[in-house]
């Protein structure tokens, strides 16, 4: 009997997953027509594009805490969800013969759940052909940093670290007897973008793909500003969703690249100089960086502190602590009683109104 092939996207983060797997969810007919299933899970009438969300929730130590499973509420029903999990990836695995698996939390499984995966596909009669995009240590430590503050993990950027993303590398080297590492710097140069030349690298003809761009990036003004928020309202608070946190949903303000300051880079170069010698070791000097850019300081005017506080300030308890941050970057052309003016839209109002009247009833 012939191997069924799966084609196993294993991320790593930040390197164009979020754009290739809505990408291919938006183009499943266009994949099958090639011969490739690029399969839909759901829960609870949740759509899943990113198989991260399955996967690592059936395969990790501790499924509770896996973020995703928090954020939806379901980390006090494992058992369900995966159960329903893993009655939609036998199905698929079983019934179709080329399939393509895409999740960037694949990469950050232990050994041994890594290993315990591995077994589960081939035991299915897979033949497993494993790609991994890598980003630069360096850019990959500031756009995990971002996304961190981004998902209201991380509350202070003097507590963030270099993620060790070469333990990994090593890991999933270790666990895959052949895997394809491919340089995320060099895919961006692709005439197709990252996207395209993944899909390419999958054996797929790109052209008659169109491709998503989820441009989930943050720039410096706004990624600062989350993090000033998340000090006192994060969204998980001690492994649960913070029911007076901020909401998740975040909005961009700026433009200009998130970077490390002069002063930042300096409590953490020694241990991306350390990443920079494993990357080379492991993968080659293509995959390290050559130079650490880093930025400036910033000032705010009055009109993006408006919209800043008009569209930051969710739910609208944490105006106080957006408007702390915009007054310690104000450009001088305004002052804190300015903002008095701003007027939130009217459901915020009302939603701040709620919150009040049940902080009353909990304190009484």
């Amino acid at each position: 009997m012939a191997l069924k092939q799966v084609i196993l996207h294993v991320g790593l983060h930040k390197t164009a997953t979020s754009s290739f797997q809505i990408s291919c969810g938006e183009n499943r007919k266009q994949l099958r027509a090639q011969g490739i299933h690029y399969p839909q899970f759901e829960i609870d009438k949740r759509k899943i594009n990113n198989h991260s969300v399955l996967i690592f929730s059936l395969f990790c130590d501790r499924p509770e805490r896996y973020n995703v499973n928090i954020k939806w509420g379901y980390d006090q029903q494992i058992d369900r969800v995966n159960a329903a999990y893993q009655k939609q990836l036998d199905t698929t695995i079983d019934n179709h013969n080329r399939i393509l698996l895409s999740g960037e939390d694949i990469s950050v499984l232990s050994p041994a759940a890594l290993e315990t995966f591995k077994r589960y596909l081939i035991d299915r009669g897979c033949e497993l052909r494993v790609l991994c995009g890598v980003r630069k240590p360096y850019a990959s430590t500031c756009s995990g940093i971002q996304q961190n503050i981004r998902g209201g993990i991380l509350r202070d950027l003097q507590q963030a670290n270099v993620p060790q993303k070469s333990r990994r590398i090593e890991t999933l080297k270790q666990t895959f007897e052949t895997i394809d590492f491919f340089s995320f710097e060099a895919d961006c140069r692709h005439a197709a973008g990252p996207v395209g030349a993944l899909l390419e690298r999958c054996g797929v003809d790109y052209r008659n793909i169109k491709q998503a761009k989820q441009n989930e990036g943050l720039g410096n003004i706004s990624t600062r500003l989350y993090v000033d928020i998340n000090k006192t309202y994060p969204v998980i608070l001690g492994g649960k969703l913070n029911p007076q946190g901020r909401k998740g949903q975040v909005t961009n303000f700026d433009e200009n690249k998130f970077l490390l300051t002069p002063q930042e880079l300096a409590t953490m170069k020694d241990a991306i100089d350390e990443e920079n010698v494993e990357y080379c070791r492991l993968l080659g000097e293509e995959f390290t960086d050559s130079t650490y850019p880093t930025s400036e300081p910033f000032l705010v005017d009055f009109k993006m502190a408006s919209k800043i506080v008009k569209t930051a300030s969710k739910p609208p308890h944490v105006r106080g602590a957006v408007e702390t941050f915009l007054c310690r970057h104000s450009d001088n052309s305004w002052n804190k009683s300015d903002l008095a003016g701003v007027i939130l839209p009217a459901p915020f109002l009302a939603r701040a109104a709620n919150f009040f009247r049940s902080t009353l009833k909990r304190n009484r």
